[in-house]
């Protein structure tokens, strides 16, 4: 299985890599929407780990994984290389405090089949992935 993982802090980013590697799976690692749906128009994908949220300059920008999975979603006249119904982690580090105002069921609410909030644990993403090759 090909995923596509978007996360803009290096560190989570290679560990979110070598447990996809490490699993048997390859990855594709990118830091934000747009170098993911440049990636999309042209390497087949089958899943999604994505951060919700990406900061550059040490700002957040609409650039991150609430962009990508609304591309994945609609993808427009199939210009992308994943299905519309491509399973979708998404993942944030958003304060609780966001959480507040948004429903329980986040995931559902943005178009990813799950969600994780940060610290992650690998197990859960080990688990996820697992679920996909059942």
């Amino acid at each position: 299985m090909r995923i596509l993982i978007l996360e803009d802090y290096p560190p989570l980013q290679k560990e979110l890599v070598e447990l996809v590697e490490g699993l048997g799976h390859q990855s594709l690692a990118v830091v934000d929407a747009t170098q993911a749906t440049e990636l999309l128009q042209t390497t087949p994908v089958d899943a999604v780990i994505t951060d919700l949220f990406v900061k550059k300059d040490g700002k957040f920008q609409p650039d991150g994984g609430l962009l990508l999975i609304s591309r994945v979603r609609t993808n427009l006249n199939d210009q992308l290389q994943i299905s519309k119904n491509a399973p979708i982690l998404a993942i944030t580090g958003a304060s609780q405090q966001f959480y507040r105002h948004v429903p329980r069921s986040i995931e559902n609410s943005l178009g990813a089949d799950a969600c994780l909030r940060k610290p992650i644990d690998p197990i859960d993403i080990v688990a996820w992935i697992e679920s996909l090759t059942v």
